[in-house]
């Protein structure tokens, strides 16, 4: 950093870049030298941090607390039908894929239930018809959640309709679709 006057000044390609001195009474960003920075500028008065563009991200995977994997399997395989990957046990791992995002379900550590796994579908009342038959009851059957007047999540005029069940774990899955 240099100093100029009582202000720091950040000196771009540093290791890292922050306000307040040594101290760092602003947490200190690294700069990752593979991606371009933004700088803040303010009235001529460079402030001296820097932080990277966003990188575009989506989902990879998305874990759950199970208590049974046999259970699971044969739940999210047989009556859901998700696409099997692969169960690893022990550690107590199963693998199922949702068009290209990987749910993983694991036994131990925290509670069940402590997440809602959210499965889109085009049909949502032929998937509940067919979830009903193979004996899933539904806590919440199909309904309006939300009216999309400005196409905040889609085309504009929409409404996303939800209905919600339960894995034998107890882990809430809602199934989802957008109607005109």
């Amino acid at each position: 950093m240099e100093s100029s006057g009582t202000a720091q000044r950040a000196v771009l390609g540093s290791p890292t870049v922050g306000l307040g001195g040594e101290s760092g009474w602003f947490r200190k960003l690294p700069l990752r030298r593979d991606v371009p920075q933004l700088c803040s500028m303010a009235d001529g008065i460079d402030f001296g941090w820097c932080r990277p563009e966003p990188v575009p991200m989506r989902i990879h995977q998305i874990a759950m607390h199970v208590a049974s994997l046999d259970a699971t399997e044969v739940f999210y395989r047989e009556v859901v039908g998700a696409r099997f990957v692969a169960r690893f046990d022990p550690p107590g791992l199963l693998f199922f894929d949702f068009e290209g995002v990987r749910v993983l379900f694991e036994t131990g550590g925290e509670g069940t239930g402590n997440s809602i796994l959210y499965l889109w579908t085009d049909d949502l009342d032929a998937r509940v018809a067919d979830l009903d038959a193979k004996g899933v009851t539904f806590v919440h059957p199909p309904q309006a959640v939300h009216k999309d007047v400005d196409g905040t999540f889609g085309p504009a005029g929409e409404t996303e309709w939800m209905a919600f069940f339960e894995d034998p774990n107890g882990n809430t899955v809602a199934l989802a679709t957008r109607r005109k």
